[in-house]
């Protein structure tokens, strides 16, 4: 007997289906957080990690110590603004085309050290 090529068909594309669910949920990227504007010290350290600037707690206790990052206190308790830490990493970024005077340095140190240092008379 002679199966319906409708039926086929519909097997076919249900398996299909699910194989393409299967493969998305497997391959499917985490979904970023979405942050509150005051972020916690674990949601920090999350949250710069997902903006491409991977710090340590202990680091990110080092750089509130020097207050080298923006943050605040209550409660005795670190607390973080989203927008200020958006604001400190695009500070901390260097441009790479901004080296010219970095160079120019290394160059004149370069110079000084082939006439054999700084000379005295």
């Amino acid at each position: 007997m002679i199966d319906n090529p409708f039926a086929i068909l519909e097997r076919r594309l249900n398996r299909l289906e699910t194989l393409l669910l299967d493969i998305k949920a497997v391959s499917g990227q985490p979904k970023k957080q979405d942050y509150p504007e005051r972020l916690t010290r674990e949601q920090a350290l999350k949250f710069l990690g997902e903006q491409g600037v991977p710090i340590s707690e202990s680091h990110l206790y080092k750089l509130t110590a020097a207050k080298g990052i923006p943050f605040q206190k209550f409660n005795n308790k670190l607390v973080f603004s989203r927008a200020e830490l958006l604001n400190w990493i695009e500070t901390q970024t260097v441009d790479p085309s901004d080296t010219g005077e970095a160079d120019l340095a290394l160059a004149k140190s370069a110079r000084r050290k082939k006439k054999g240092g700084q000379q005295y008379a």
